[in-house]
């Protein structure tokens, strides 16, 4: 979306599903780097100490148990431990939350254990096996940043900060007609606040949860409106457009008001 050319880090703006527009700020080199030191300095040191800890309880082992131990080890440190925390932080790791970045799905939503998955996997002959070579000379060469892990996972290392900066809400494009002659009347102040906050919030409920509070959230919104939107309108996107239609509605009223006064001085 953005009009630079593909070697340059530039914003973009990134428009959900729900029609939330999200800026974001891809992560720059040098950061993704420092970031990409503290996580192998983190990985080396627990290594570090776990086998200190297994040469005092272990005493009397043959090779075939030592090499069991060494691979078990290396597979704790440089695999499971990065996944389970990209996993369960959703696109952080300690030198991710330490520079102020977060890896974010493509669309602009957090990652889920596949992408955590995969980039963890691809950073084994990325970062490690061939120092980061791999992963600094892929990142130079796009606009994003994106190292293979990126691309396969479909993700790539944003800027925290600007990430969590949200621009205002857009109408659905498969709701422009329909909206064109909808008709919303004024929303309880609370019910609008709530309707708002679902859709920045949607992206860290679980998905039950999500879909629960969306078909409610819609069946309130659809008293207020009509006519109701065209059959097998998504709950979230209904929800957007409505809230667009009301802030363009109170928008032109306080315009009609000013002018008033205006006149009437």
């Amino acid at each position: 979306m953005s009009t630079s050319t593909d070697t340059q880090l530039t914003s973009d703006v990134l428009v959900t599903g729900e029609a939330v527009a999200l800026h974001v700020q891809p992560a720059s080199l040098p950061l993704r780097i420092i970031s990409g030191l503290i996580d192998v300095a983190a990985s080396l040191l627990g290594i570090f100490l776990t086998f200190a800890l297994l040469a005092l309880v272990a005493h009397t082992q043959n090779e075939a148990q030592m090499a069991t131990e060494i691979a078990s080890v290396l597979a704790l440190w440089i695999f499971i431990v990065p996944f389970a925390v990209e996993t369960v932080t959703q696109g952080y790791s300690l030198g991710k939350w330490a520079v102020g970045n977060r890896a974010i799905r493509d669309d602009g939503g957090p990652i889920r254990a596949r992408h955590a998955l995969i980039r963890v996997l691809l950073s084994i002959a990325e970062i490690w096996l061939s120092t980061g070579f791999i992963a600094i000379l892929t990142a130079m060469i796009n606009r994003r940043g994106k190292r293979m892990g990126d691309y396969l996972a479909g993700t790539y290392v944003v800027a925290h900060p600007a990430y969590s900066k949200r621009l205002p809400l857009l109408m659905p494009p498969d709701l422009a007609q329909w909206a064109a002659h909808a008709q919303v009347r004024a929303l309880p102040g609370p019910l609008g606040i709530q309707a708002r906050r679902f859709l920045e919030d949607g992206a860290r409920m679980t998905p039950g949860t999500r879909v629960a509070q969306g078909q409610n959230l819609a069946s309130e919104l659809l008293a207020y409106v009509s006519p109701p939107p065209p059959p097998g309108t998504h709950p979230e996107r209904f929800i957007a457009a409505v809230l667009v239609l009301r802030r363009d509605i109170d928008y032109d009223l306080l315009r009609a008001r000013q002018k008033r006064e205006v006149t009437a001085n």
